[in-house]
């Protein structure tokens, strides 16, 4: 646990602190929103059991995602003691994902994740500007060169997540 937390620690202070600009050259926008992902889904509760039950975290989004490549490179990695997925995201399927990343030239599908009753026990993550009434739980903003993040841990409980109190500790806004 110690291990990610750092691991984890480091990556958010490589994307937020000075050294972002630095590394900005190597480390692109959609990988560093990338590890962010994977950063939140390491540290991210699902409700008892569904995690065990499952083969892999399947992690949704648009087949032309910016931020897809470099998720694909994460694929396979072990995350809860199950392997990550990187999936297509298709309302049919939707109900198969753990994770959903939408990003800002698909808003629609925030509107229609947000419109599903009961909600899902889904995370998700978007880098929409301005999410309006269908915001997600994690929403990753660029802040000059930076990535900045804020989260609505009150609609990620209702989903029946939790996100660890780490992460909300280096958001920049927590509802």
């Amino acid at each position: 646990m110690r291990h990610r937390l750092a691991k984890f620690l480091a990556c958010l202070l490589l994307c937020l602190g000075e050294a972002a600009t630095a590394h900005a050259a190597t480390l692109g926008e959609a990988e560093a929103k990338a590890a962010f992902i994977y950063n939140f889904v390491q540290f991210t509760n699902w409700p008892a059991g569904l995690l065990s039950s499952a083969t892999a975290i399947n992690v949704c989004l648009r087949p032309d995602a910016a931020v897809g490549l470099a998720l694909a490179s994460l694929s396979g990695k072990q995350v809860h003691g199950v392997p990550l997925v990187v999936s297509a995201l298709r309302e049919e399927a939707v109900a198969t994902c753990h994770v959903v990343f939408v990003e800002a030239s698909d808003g629609a599908w925030m509107r229609k994740l947000a419109a599903m009753s009961p909600p899902l026990p889904l995370l998700t993550i978007a880098d929409l500007p301005d999410p309006g009434a269908a915001a997600p739980m994690i929403t990753l903003t660029l802040v000059g060169r930076k990535i900045a993040f804020d989260v609505d841990a009150s609609q990620a409980r209702r989903a029946g997540l939790t996100i660890s109190s780490r992460v909300l500790q280096l958001a920049r806004s927590v509802k």
